[in-house]
């Protein structure tokens, strides 16, 4: 991260995370989720954004492929980082409930695009 970012800019570095919540805690996950590391969220996405990561793209374990929508809890949470989310979603009514001010301008992006 630090090498690519400091070579070709923040702007050309995407960290993806795969995460889940457990017993209250998200942990990062490895291997499309199947291996739980000790890392929190949290603490690995700003981590990321201090070495250069200049986006993070957010993969919910929980949510993902469910058509629940958002992992709206933790995103609130991760709301002050440069976020792309991914999860599988039901356009007609998992957008009602977001907010620009907590998920920020990538989130209403995907949103308009997804809706046209």
């Amino acid at each position: 991260i630090n090498q690519i970012s400091s070579r070709y800019g923040s702007q050309c570095v995407v960290v993806a995370i795969d995460a889940k919540l457990i017993n209250d805690c998200w942990y990062v996950h490895l291997v499309g989720g199947r291996e739980k590391t000790s890392t929190k969220l949290i603490d690995w996405a700003l981590e990321v954004q201090e070495r250069g990561a200049g986006e993070i793209l957010f993969t919910s374990m929980n949510n993902d492929g469910t058509k629940n929508g958002f992992a709206n809890e933790i995103l609130s949470d991760l709301g002050e980082l440069m976020i792309e989310h991914s999860s599988n979603i039901n356009l007609s009514d998992n957008f009602k409930n977001i907010d620009e001010r907590k998920y920020g301008s990538s989130v209403l992006s995907f949103i308009k695009k997804a809706s046209l």
